[in-house]
């Protein structure tokens, strides 16, 4: 009896040892979440360094790869469907980037600038070479003028385009009250520019639309 009762006091103090909370499936599910959250936020961490929020508009490439870093963050907790789980470090570093969005309205400006001195550039380019037409040499001129669109289109985007719509994107997302007519001067930033290669004069009033929307303006 003696012995029966010391083997049972063994087996319950063995069992105690090892007695570890078992992790359920949606437990598990929630540590990875994370785990692939917390390497985008060290990730986004090093981006913020104190030379870009001091000197915003010379690091703008920094500063929209780590708005892309967060759009992986939140995508990471929508395919999760884990709802705001945000820690306290990367609320910090959101509002880091926001303080940052209105250097990212004046660089989108700055580049919708550059699009019209480009524009007109063009514009001279197609009317030179018009003027120049004679005869059956309109065929070449008319190839001329395709290669320079080409061209220009490829320039543009490149250069400017691109950053504009994703500036826009952040801004719509993050300030949409505060830059409303920016965002809506910039997704119709392209007709704007076939108005100008119609009409150069249209130029003036482009630059004055952006002269209004510099958010010293506002």
């Amino acid at each position: 009896m003696r012995i029966s009762s010391l083997l049972c006091l063994c087996v319950i103090a063995i069992t105690g040892c090892d007695n570890q909370p078992v992790k359920t499936d949606s437990m598990l599910h929630l540590e990875k979440v994370q785990q692939q959250v917390q390497l985008l936020i060290d990730k986004l961490d090093a981006q913020m360094t104190p030379e870009v929020l001091a000197v915003p508009q010379q690091n703008v490439s920094t500063i929209l790869y780590a708005y892309e870093l967060l759009a992986q963050i939140d995508e990471v907790y929508r395919q999760g469907q884990v709802k705001d789980l945000r820690p306290a470090s990367l609320r910090a570093i959101e509002n880091d980037l926001r303080s940052l969005n209105t250097a990212l309205a004046t660089y989108s400006i700055e580049l919708m600038d550059q699009l019209v001195e480009k524009t007109l550039s063009l514009r001279q380019k197609i009317s030179a070479i018009k003027m120049a037409e004679v005869g059956a040499a309109k065929a070449s001129s008319e190839t001329s003028i395709a290669i320079f669109a080409k061209h220009y289109n490829e320039d543009i985007e490149a250069c400017c385009l691109r950053d504009i719509y994703k500036v826009r994107q952040i801004l719509a997302t993050y300030e949409r009250k505060q830059f409303e007519a920016l965002i809506a001067f910039s997704g119709n930033v392209t007709s704007e520019l076939v108005s100008i290669l119609q009409d150069p004069d249209a130029a003036h009033a482009y630059k004055q639309k952006l002269t209004q929307l510099h958010p010293s303006q506002l």
